[in-house]
């Protein structure tokens, strides 16, 4: 799965347990509407950037739709984004950094996940 560099060096650190992304209309996508390709106990590799080698993996935990109006601090500190540190604002300024607009009506899938800690690559 291919993250910003900064997002992929929270899940190295262990900051990082879930991530969120916007539903696809393509069949063909991993993030298609009507399902999901990741399922619970699915390992996946972490990639800090498209066609860069994988920095460490992961076990899934979790997946699940949810509006992006739903997100609480505790959602907010697994995506990577602590609480004393702007918590939810944060990660929504993050996001609209990425996707160009938070609407808080939007369906994401929600991917939860453990670091596998001996696939840290050094």
């Amino acid at each position: 799965m291919i993250f910003k560099q900064e997002l992929a060096d929270k899940i190295v650190a262990g900051q990082k347990m879930a991530t969120r992304r916007r539903l696809s209309d393509n069949p063909r996508s991993p993030w298609f509407r009507d399902r999901c390709r990741y399922s619970v106990g699915q390992e996946f590799t972490v990639n800090p950037g498209r066609g860069v080698s994988r920095v460490c993996s992961a076990a899934i935990t979790a997946v699940y739709k949810q509006a992006l109006g739903e997100m609480r601090p505790r959602d907010a500190e697994l995506e990577g984004f602590e609480f004393l540190h702007g918590g939810v604002d944060s990660f929504r300024g993050a996001w609209a950094g990425i996707n160009g607009k938070v609407d808080p009506d939007e369906e994401v899938w929600v991917v939860e996940f453990v670091l596998i800690p001996e696939s840290v690559v050094a």
